[in-house]
């Protein structure tokens, strides 16, 4: 209990993390994107975010400018978020980002991630990865479109391009855990074969348990008691001899014929298998 006519001791962490946030008192920077815009506070923005760190310290205009303008690219939520999270606030506090939702979703946990690696804010990085790590095994049951539509964000050919590679690695772990799933979802699917025409309908085929219809090699005396099904759930398991002995791939829906087919002068070869197959 503090004495009367006496101040009680302040704590000047929570005092400089939470109550200024957005606060114009003792502000020294206004932070503009997306015609919005929050009053900052230097010393608070750089401590955890390089970019900031840079921006205020540097040899620009900016340093001692009032102003600092992000632009409009990012998700204003995303900024917001981010920013909540420089003043050690949680970032995904639903109530106050999402007036229409109880809960943040991938998307958005997504661009936070991407606002996070853009502006350097490491702290923030790891703490998305995990929140949407827990997020994606929680839904996924009930919605499983909108974490194939998540992984394809991340994944696919055009996907956006981090240099922290965190997120999209928590999503590759989770696609190989649920990988007998996803191959069902036909946008998933079709992410595999634009990355990667030949090995995606190899992959969705040999899943689907439809991998004879695609290419068919010889057992060897070491795997023919190996059944069929389990050759197909696993190709590592076919011994090299398998594809370097007199068999020739039948016709393929997608490819056709690989290499010399019976009575050609050019039959096909163990390396051409190797560059097909993960033996």
């Amino acid at each position: 209990m503090s004495k009367p006519g006496v101040a009680p001791p302040v704590n000047s962490a929570a005092r400089l993390s939470h109550a200024f946030f957005n606060d114009q008192t003792l502000s020294d920077v206004r932070i503009e994107f997306n015609d919005q815009h929050i009053f900052g506070h230097k010393a608070i923005l750089a401590r955890q975010s390089e970019y900031f760190f840079r921006a205020f310290t540097g040899q620009f205009p900016v340093a001692s400018s009032g102003t600092i303008s992000l632009g409009d690219d990012d998700d204003p939520k995303a900024i917001h978020a981010m920013i909540r999270h420089l003043y050690d606030l949680p970032y995904d506090q639903a109530s106050v980002l999402f007036s229409n939702s109880a809960s943040a979703d991938l998307m958005f946990h997504i661009n936070v991630f991407e606002a996070a690696d853009k502006y350097d804010v490491p702290s923030l990085r790891a703490l998305v990865v995990g929140k949407f790590t827990g997020l994606m095994e929680q839904i996924w049951s009930a919605k499983r479109e909108e974490v194939g539509k998540a992984i394809q964000r991340l994944c696919a050919p055009g996907a956006v391009s981090f240099a922290d590679k965190s997120l999209q690695a928590s999503a590759a772990s989770f696609c190989s855990s649920h990988i007998m799933d996803l191959i069902q979802i036909d946008s998933f699917v079709t992410m595999l074969e634009e990355g990667e025409p030949f090995a995606g309908r190899l992959l969705t085929a040999v899943l689907r348990g439809n991998s004879g219809s695609v290419i068919r090699t010889s057992k060897c005396s070491k795997c023919e008691s190996l059944p069929d099904s389990t050759i197909q759930a696993n190709l590592s398991q076919k011994c090299i001899g398998c594809v370097s002995r007199s068999a020739y791939p039948h016709e393929a829906g997608f490819g056709g014929r690989f290499g010399g087919s019976p009575g050609s002068a050019s039959p096909t070869t163990l390396q051409h298998y190797k560059n097909f197959l993960p033996l």
